[in-house]
C-alpha cells in the first residue's frame, strides 16, 4: 500500500505539469485569437443623396451589418421630417398647409429652423430658408435638373412670398406671416443629419468615426492608428473630381459649397444654384467654392451657403468677424486664388 501511494505521489507532478502546459497552450491560442479593433464601412442612400460612415469598431460593438439598420432607421426618421419630395414629410405638410399660420414643429425641425434664422440674420440674409418658391422656379428645388431662367413676373411673385421677415420662431412654435411661405432646408439639413448620426454613434460608444451625408462631413476621434481624419477640399472643376488640398480634422465638421456641380446653361450663359435672396438671381461673382470647418456640421453647412452668396471679399471679412474657420477659392481669369480665415488655419492643418 505504501508503494502504491508513493508511486501515485511521484506520478502526480508529471500530470500537473502536463495539465499546466495544456492550459498555457490554450491561453496562448486564446491570445492569438483575441478580437482586435477594426475599421468598418457603411454606405447607402438618404435624403435624396448618399451617406457614408467609416468607424473604428471595438470587439464588443456591432459590426457593419448590425450597425447599418440602426443608422438607416434614424436617417429614415429624418427624411420623414425634412424631405421636400415626400408629401407625407413634416416639411411638406407645413409647406402645403397655407391655412395654419402657427405651427408646432418637431424638435429637429425647430432646431434647424433656429440655426437657419441665426445664420441668415448674421449674414445679412445671405442664407434664406424661405426662398423655396424662388429655388423651385430656377429648377434647383423639387424639380432639380429642370433648370431654366424663369419669367420675370413669376420671379417677382415668388420673391414676394419669401423673406426671413415672414417667419418667427419661439421655442418650437413657428409663425408664418405669409400664407404661401415655403421653407427649403437643402442648404442645412444634410449637415444636421451628419450631426445627428454622429450623436448616435457617440451614444453607442464609438470613439472614432467619419460621417458623410451628401458631402457634409463630421469627424470624431481618430482613425484606427490614432491619426486624425484627413479630408480633401475639392478642386472646383465640373469635369472631374480632384483634391485641391487636404486637411486634418478631429472632432470637427467640414462643409463645402461651390458653383461647379449644380448648374445649368441656357443661351450660352451658365446659371449656378447659389441664389442671392436680395435679387432672386444666381450669384455672378468670382467665388468658386467655400469650405467651412465648425464644431457642428449643421452650422458649417449653413455658413458655407451664406458665404458662397456673399462672394470672396465680403465672405472672408464676415468669416473673420464671426470667428469662422473658412477656406475660399475664387477665379481670376484662368487662375485659382485662395484665401483662409485665421480660425481655419488653427482648426484644419494642411496635410500632403
Amino acid at each position: 500500500m505504501q508503494r502504491l501511494v508513493a508511486k501515485a505521489g511521484r506520478a502526480a507532478p508529471r500530470a500537473a505539469r502536463l495539465f499546466c502546459c495544456c492550459l498555457l497552450g490554450l491561453g496562448l491560442a486564446a491570445c492569438e485569437r483575441k478580437p482586435q479593433p477594426e475599421m468598418i464601412f457603411i454606405s447607402g442612400q438618404t435624403m435624396g443623396s448618399s451617406y457614408h460612415v467609416t468607424a473604428v469598431r471595438q470587439p464588443h460593438q456591432a459590426n457593419a451589418a448590425g450597425l447599418q439598420p440602426l443608422l438607416e432607421q434614424r436617417l429614415a426618421q429624418l427624411d420623414l421630417i425634412f424631405s421636400q419630395y415626400r408629401p407625407d414629410s413634416e416639411l411638406s405638410r407645413i409647406n402645403n398647409d397655407h391655412k395654419k399660420h402657427k405651427v408646432l414643429l418637431s424638435q429637429e425641425l425647430a432646431q434647424v429652423l433656429a440655426a437657419s434664422l441665426e445664420i441668415g440674420r448674421a449674414s445679412g440674409g445671405a442664407l434664406d430658408v424661405t426662398l423655396g418658391p424662388v429655388i423651385n422656379l430656377w429648377g434647383f428645388g423639387k424639380d432639380a435638373g429642370s433648370g431654366h431662367r424663369p419669367d420675370p413676373q413669376a420671379l417677382a411673385l415668388a420673391r414676394a412670398r419669401s423673406g426671413l421677415d415672414k417667419v418667427r420662431l419661439q421655442g418650437r412654435e413657428a409663425e408664418f406671416l405669409h400664407p404661401e411661405l415655403e421653407l427649403n432646408f437643402n442648404a442645412i439639413a444634410p449637415g444636421f443629419a451628419a450631426d445627428d448620426l454622429s450623436e448616435l454613434l457617440i451614444a453607442l460608444e464609438y470613439t472614432g468615426f467619419l460621417v458623410d451625408i451628401g458631402g457634409e462631413l463630421r469627424a470624431y476621434g481618430t482613425k484606427l492608428d490614432g491619426s486624425p481624419w484627413v479630408l480633401g477640399i475639392e478642386q472646383p472643376d465640373p469635369e472631374g473630381r480632384k483634391v485641391y488640398k487636404k486637411v486634418a480634422l478631429s472632432n470637427n465638421a467640414l462643409a463645402t459649397s461651390g458653383d461647379y456641380r449644380n448648374f445649368f446653361e441656357e443661351q450660352g450663359q451658365r446659371y449656378q444654384h447659389s441664389l442671392n435672396p436680395k435679387t432672386g438671381e444666381p450669384v455672378t461673382h468670382r467665388l468658386a467654392s467655400v469650405s467651412v470647418v465648425h464644431g457642428s456640421a449643421m452650422m458649417a453647412d449653413g455658413w458655407a451657403t451664406a458665404l458662397m452668396v456673399l462672394g470672396p471679399e465680403a465672405g472672408l471679412q464676415l468669416a473673420e468677424e464671426q470667428g469662422l474657420g473658412v477656406f475660399l477659392l475664387w477665379r481670376e481669369g484662368a487662375e485659382l486664388k485662395e484665401g483662409a480665415s485665421t480660425r481655419f488655419l488653427q482648426l484644419a492643418p494642411w496635410r500632403n
